[in-house]
C-alpha cells in the first residue's frame, strides 16, 4: 500500500518514463495535462525484455530494472499485448519481436489469420509506476482495449502518434476506421473515449494529489 500524505511532501514534478517508444511518451503526456507542475521525460534506454504472457508481471520487472537506474525519481515502464482471438491469443506479450521480425510482421499475422471469420483482438496493457517513498513494491495499472482485426493494412503508421504498425490494422470497438485510418480529429475522440486505457487510470490515481501544491 501507499502512503499518500507522504506523497504531497515528495516535491515531485518529474517522472522518468523508461521506454524507447515515443509514441508511448506522447500518449502518457496528452493525459497528463489535466494535472499541474507534472513532467514526463523519456529515459531511453535498453531494458531486458523479459519473457512470459503476462503484460503485467512484465511492466514489473521492467521498472524494478528502470528504478535500478533512475533512483532519485519516480519511474514508469510499460508493456503491452495484442492478442488475436483466432489465434488463440497470439501473439500476446511477444508482440514486439514479432513485430521486428522482417518474416512475420504485421503481414504475417493478418496472414495467420486470413481465413478466420472471428476478427475479435485486444491490446492488453500495464503502466507500472515506482517510487519506494510511496510505496516498497511498483504499483500496476492495468486495462484492455477491444476492436477487431481488419483483413489488410489500412491507413498510415505515424512514428511519434501511433505505438506501433498495429494502427493499420486495429479497429477499435464500435468503430469502422482503424487507428492509422482515423483524421487526427477523429484520433484524439477515440483517445478521450478510452476511460479504460492504463495511462487514464494512472492519470485517474495521480490526481487525487494536489500536485498542484507541491512546492
Amino acid at each position: 500500500m501507499y502512503d499518500s500524505s507522504s506523497y504531497k511532501e515528495l516535491q515531485m514534478r518529474t517522472i522518468y518514463f523508461a521506454t524507447q517508444n515515443q509514441g508511448k511518451v506522447n500518449s502518457l503526456r496528452r493525459e497528463v495535462e489535466r494535472l499541474n507542475n507534472l513532467l514526463i521525460f523519456m529515459a531511453p534506454f535498453d531494458i531486458p525484455e523479459p519473457r512470459g504472457e503476462d503484460v503485467k508481471e512484465i511492466a514489473l520487472a521492467k521498472v524494478r530494472y528502470a528504478k535500478g537506474i533512475i533512483t532519485r525519481a519516480a519511474v514508469i515502464a510499460l508493456d503491452a499485448g495484442f492478442y488475436i482471438d483466432c489465434l488463440d491469443g497470439y501473439p500476446g506479450a511477444l508482440v514486439n519481436p514479432i513485430l521486428k521480425n522482417k518474416k512475420i510482421g504485421v503481414l504475417g499475422l493478418l496472414k495467420l489469420a486470413e481465413a478466420a471469420n472471428d476478427r475479435g483482438c485486444a491490446f492488453k496493457e500495464c503502466l507500472a509506476f515506482f517510487d519506494q517513498k510511496i510505496a516498497r513494491e511498483p504499483l500496476p495499472f492495468v486495462a484492455e482495449m477491444k476492436g477487431e482485426l481488419a483483413r489488410e493494412i489500412r491507413g498510415e503508421y505515424i512514428q511519434g502518434t501511433h505505438w506501433s504498425e498495429l494502427a493499420t490494422v486495429f479497429v477499435p470497438e464500435g468503430y469502422q476506421k482503424t487507428l492509422a485510418e482515423m483524421t487526427p480529429a477523429e484520433y484524439k475522440e477515440w483517445r478521450g473515449e478510452r476511460d479504460l486505457s492504463a495511462s487514464s487510470k494512472f492519470v485517474d490515481w495521480l490526481s487525487q494529489f494536489d500536485l498542484g501544491n507541491i512546492a
